[in-house]
């Protein structure tokens, strides 16, 4: 009934399946989340070869408390090494 609770063991074989189709998936979906690890490879390796110029920059940006690795990359693909083109720091953080 819906808005009622489960109780304890009703919620724990519910977890129970929900462990076990997470551990194994049907095929169809094994074969697609493969698909996608092998996307995000990838991927990451597309980003590693565009960010390699800027290997000194996004180890600066790093060392900022807060800044990440992916986070240094996506400050560099947003505004770029060169603060030349803007005016002033407010322009930047605008």
């Amino acid at each position: 009934m819906p808005g009622q609770a489960l109780s304890k063991p009703a919620r724990r074989a519910g977890q129970a399946a929900a462990d076990q189709q997470i551990k194994d998936p049907p095929p169809l979906v094994a074969n697609r989340i493969g698909e996608l690890d092998a996307r995000i490879a990838q991927v990451s390796s597309r980003v590693d070869e565009c960010i390699a110029p800027f290997t000194d920059q996004a180890a600066r940006l790093d060392g900022i408390t807060g800044i990440g690795v992916t986070s240094a990359q996506e400050v560099i693909a947003e505004i770029g090494v060169t603060m030349t083109v803007f005016p002033t720091a407010r322009h930047l953080a605008s």
